[in-house]
C-alpha cells in the first residue's frame, strides 16, 4: 500500500477551466487537501488506540500480552474487526442541523425538527460479495465505495457549506430537500478507502468480485477494511466505522438490552440527592445533565460517569464541545465553576454506551468459558453491577457460578458495591432483574428518560 499524499484529497470539479474563480478554488482546495491528509492520519491513530482498548477489555490483556495479540489485528481475522455487510458508518461532517444556502435560504430537516437527535446521520455499509467462512456475513474491501450501492447517502445535512455552483443548482432543484437533506447532493466518495499503514504487517486480501454479468477477467485482489479505515468524501468529510457489523447484540454497541440500559440510566439519576443537576423541558423530557458530586472524590457527569483520566477528552472533542454550554473539568476543586454546565442528554447517552461496551465484552469472555449460559436478564444485571462498581468481584462471580439463591447472591452483589454508600436499593434492582422479576426502578423521574437513540433500537 502506497503512502497517502494530499492529492488524494483534492475536491476537484472547479467552476470553469481557467480564470480567477478556478485559480482561487484550486488554491483553497490544495490547502484543504493537505489539512485533510493529516486529519485522516489523526483519525486512524485515534481509532487504533480505541481498538487497542477494546481488545484489552475484551480479552483482559495488557502490556506485552496486548502487543502480542494486537499483532494478529490486521493479517488475521481473529479479533472480529474487519468490516462486513451491515457495518455502521458515520461522517464527521454529517449533521441534523439546518443547512444555510448562499442565497440565505435554509434546508431544515423535517425528521429532525424538535428532536435534536442525529439518527439520520448514520450510514449502513452494503456489501454483497466476499463471504466469510462459517456464517452469512460478507467482507467489505477498499473498493466498496460505490455511491448508492455500497454507500447510500444518509438523509441528513452537512456542516460544510456549498462551494461549487453545481452543488447549489442540485439542491435548489430538489423540491424534497427538507425531507432528505443535502448530503446526497454534496457527497462524492474517493475511489478507495484509506487503510492505516502498519509497518511489518499486511491486510487480509479478497478478490474484488464484479457484479453479475460484468467482465470477471479484471477481478483483482484487494484489501479488507477495518475499524481503523477511513473513506474520504471529496466535499470534505471523513467517513469512519462506528461498528464492524460482526456483532449481533440486541442493542447497538453494548449487548445490554434496551430495558437494561433504561434501568441503568434510571438508577444513575434517581439515586442521587437533590436532582438539581437534571435539565427537564416543558414536556417533562430529560434534555440535559449537569455535573454533580456523588461523594466519591470525583466529578460525575451524565448517567453516572465518574470522570477518570481520559474521560474528559470525550466531552471536549470538537464535535461535542460546541454543544456543551459551560465549563468542564474533572477536578472537584473546579465544581463551582462548572455546576451549571449543561451536557445534552444524547451526548451523555453516547458516553454511557461507550463505557458499557467493554463491560459487556468482559461478561461475554468471562462466563462462556465456565460453561454458564446467561439469560438476557442475568446478563443485564451483571453488566449493571459492573458499571456501578467497576468490577463484579470474586464473591459475586463464584455465587453466579455456583448457582446461589437470591439471598446469597444479594450479599455477594452488595459486597461488590463496597462500603461507601447505601447500595441496598440498587442491589435490590439488580436482583429483580437477575431473577426475572422486572426492570422497574423506584422514583418519580423514571418517566422523563427518553433514549436519544430510540430509533436504533426500534419501538
Amino acid at each position: 500500500m502506497s503512502e497517502n499524499t494530499f492529492s488524494n484529497y483534492l475536491e476537484g470539479e472547479y467552476d470553469g477551466k481557467t480564470g480567477v474563480e478556478y485559480g482561487g478554488q484550486l488554491i483553497v482546495d490544495m490547502a484543504k487537501a493537505s489539512m485533510i491528509m493529516h486529519q485522516v492520519e489523526m483519525k486512524q491513530t485515534e481509532a487504533e488506540e480505541n481498538e487497542k482498548k477494546r481488545i484489552s477489555a475484551q480479552y483482559e490483556v495488557t502490556g506485552e500480552e496486548l502487543d502480542k495479540l494486537y499483532n494478529t489485528y490486521v493479517g488475521e481475522d481473529k479479533l472480529g474487526e474487519y468490516l462486513v455487510d451491515g457495518a455502521v458508518l458515520r461522517c464527521n461532517q454529517a449533521t441534523p442541523a439546518d443547512f444555510e444556502l448562499p442565497n440565505g435560504e435554509k434546508v431544515i430537516l423535517e425528521k429532525a425538527a424538535g428532536k435534536g437527535g442525529d439518527e439520520c446521520c448514520y450510514i449502513t455499509l452494503n456489501v454483497s460479495e466476499n463471504p466469510m467462512s462459517g456464517n452469512d456475513l460478507m467482507y467489505g474491501t477498499v473498493k466498496d465505495t460505490v455511491l448508492n450501492e455500497n454507500i447510500i447517502p444518509p438523509e441528513c445535512n452537512c456542516k460544510l457549506g456549498v462551494n461549487r455552483n453545481a452543488e447549489m443548482e442540485k439542491i435548489m432543484a430538489d423540491s424534497d430537500r427538507n425531507k432528505h437533506g443535502v448530503c446526497r447532493h454534496l457527497i462524492r466518495l474517493n475511489e478507495e478507502w484509506d487503510n492505516m499503514i502498519i509497518e511489518g504487517r499486511s491486510y487480509m486480501t479478497k478478490t474484488d468480485v464484479k457484479p453479475l454479468g460484468s467482465d470477471q477477467k479484471n477481478a483483482e485482489r484487494v484489501e479488507g477494511i477495518t475499524m481503523t479505515s477511513v473513506l474520504f468524501c471529496k466535499h470534505g468529510g471523513l467517513i469512519t466505522p462506528v461498528s464492524s457489523g460482526q456483532k449481533t447484540f440486541e442493542a447497538p454497541v453494548s449487548g445490554i438490552s434496551k430495558k437494561g440500559l433504561r434501568a441503568l440510566m434510571a438508577l444513575e439519576i434517581l439515586d442521587e440527592v437533590g436532582k438539581q443537576y437534571l435539565v427537564i423541558n416543558d414536556d417533562n423530557i430529560l434534555i440535559g445533565i449537569k455535573p454533580h458530586l456523588a461523594g466519591d472524590s470525583r466529578v460525575t457527569v451524565g448517567f453516572g460517569d465518574c470522570l477518570l483520566e481520559g474521560d474528559l477528552e470525550f466531552y471536549l472533542d470538537e464535535s461535542r464541545r460546541n454543544r456543551i454550554a459551560g465549563y468542564l473539568s474533572d477536578q472537584v476543586k473546579d465544581y463551582d465553576a462548572m455546576k451549571d454546565t449543561v451536557i445534552p442528554v444524547d451526548i451523555c447517552f453516547e458516553k454511557l454506551l461507550l463505557d458499557v461496551e467493554p463491560l459487556c465484552q468482559s461478561v461475554f469472555k468471562q462466563f462462556p468459558k465456565t460453561g454458564i449460559i446467561l439469560s438476557q436478564e442475568q446478563f443485564d444485571a451483571i453488566v449493571i453491577a459492573k458499571y456501578q462498581c467497576f468490577a463484579l468481584g470474586d464473591k459475586a462471580f463464584k455465587a453466579i457460578k455456583n448457582g446461589e439463591d437470591r439471598k446469597n447472591l444479594y450479599k455477594a452483589f452488595l459486597d461488590a458495591h463496597g462500603e461507601n454508600g447505601d447500595f441496598h436499593s440498587r442491589t435490590n434492582v439488580e436482583m429483580n432483574i437477575y431473577f426475572g422479576d422486572g426492570y422497574e426502578v423506584e422514583g418519580e423521574l423514571t418517566d422523563v428518560i427518553v433514549e436519544p437513540m430510540e430509533e436504533m433500537y426500534g419501538k
